[in-house]
This record gives C-alpha cells, sequence and structure tokens, in this order.
C-alpha cells in the first residue's frame, strides 16, 4: 500500500481473545507473514515482497483491553524457525532474531516469572510458553503497549509488527460519550459534564 504501510497476506485475521470474569485469555501465535505481504518503495514505485515477524500472521497486532484486577494470561506460540546456531556468541545473541519474548510497555506489574520478564526467552518450539500478568486492581487507566523485548532482537521484531495496544479501561462513567481530556479533568467531582 502506497505510504509504506505493509499490506499482509489476504486471509490475515489478528487470533481472538475472550474474557472470563477476571481474567483475559489470549493466544498469540509468531510466524512469518505468508506471501504475498509487501511494502510500497518510494524509491521505485512499486510494492516489495517483505517477509515480517508478527503476531497472529496480520501486520496488525489484536488489541488487547482489560480492567483493573483482572489477569492477562496469555500464549505465546512461537512458530518461526530456529536461529541458525552460529548467531550465539557466549551469553549475547546478536542475530538470532526467531528467539522472542513479552512485555507490557508501561504497566505497573511483576516483572518476575512468567509475568512481564523481559529476561525471559521464547524460543521456536511446538509447545506455547504462558504469560500471566496480574494488572493490580488500583492501577490507572490508559493507553499501553506490549510488544517483544529480547535483547538483541527487540527493533528486528517491533519494527517487524511484533507490537500491539494494550488498553487498561477506566473505572470512569461519564454521561456523554464523547468529552475531551481536558474537559473530564477540569470537572469538579461528580459534576455533570
Amino acid at each position: 500500500a502506497p505510504g509504506g504501510l505493509a499490506t499482509p497476506a489476504p486471509a490475515s485475521t489478528p487470533p481472538p481473545h475472550r474474557v472470563e470474569g477476571r481474567n483475559v485469555f489470549l493466544t498469540l501465535g509468531i510466524a512469518y507473514t505468508k506471501p504475498p505481504a509487501t511494502i510500497y518503495n518510494p524509491a521505485t514505485g512499486k510494492d516489495d515482497p517483505v517477509r515480517l515477524r508478527v503476531y497472529g500472521d496480520c501486520i496488525s497486532s489484536p488489541t488487547i483491553s482489560a480492567d483493573p484486577g483482572q489477569s492477562l494470561h496469555i500464549a505465546v506460540a512461537n512458530a518461526l524457525p530456529t536461529n541458525n546456531p552460529s548467531c550465539t556468541m557466549g551469553d549475547v545473541s546478536i542475530g538470532c532474531y526467531n528467539v522472542t519474548n513479552f512485555h507490557s510497555h508501561g504497566l505497573h506489574v511483576s516483572p518476575s516469572g512468567i509475568s512481564d520478564n523481559v529476561l525471559r526467552s521464547m524460543h521456536p518450539t511446538a509447545s506455547p510458553y504462558p504469560v500471566r500478568i496480574d494488572i493490580p486492581p488500583d492501577h490507572p487507566a490508559g493507553t499501553f503497549w506490549y510488544h517483544a523485548h529480547q535483547h538483541g532482537s527487540t527493533a528486528v521484531q517491533v519494527t517487524s509488527g511484533m507490537a500491539g495496544v494494550l488498553i487498561v479501561n477506566g473505572k470512569w462513567k461519564f454521561p456523554r460519550a464523547n468529552a475531551d481530556i481536558e474537559t473530564i479533568l477540569h470537572q469538579p467531582n461528580n459534576a455533570p459534564l
């Protein structure tokens, strides 16, 4: 598509998520886009084929929406091919772009274990990696994002498409459907808009 936007394979759809009580369940499959994924090349005026690492075979990753107090249960299914062993040099994995992890950027949550742990490595495998992120009941509302954050691979994976929107819903209820943030912030407590 003109303007530098990549076009996914025709049948690409983001994976569905479901909400059950205090839990949100989501499977994030990671794979290469299927041909004919392309990106517009302004130098040639044509679309160039691309091979991108994406969530759910779709360039726009699914939006995750949760409430304060809910838990996110995410199964990260890394279906990328195994890396060439030559990309590992001791403790440094430069060019091992098919190893990944999951990071919820901006949330005030645990950074350890199977939660929001950027030091965890998720290699290509047949078994999904479980991620559980417990959002505190007093967590502020906001628009955050999630993305791959494997050290040495973050830039390649995120610019490829391994990132999406993560919304923590607010508890405020307003009588009007539309109100800008300036109006909302300057209303006295419980004053109608």
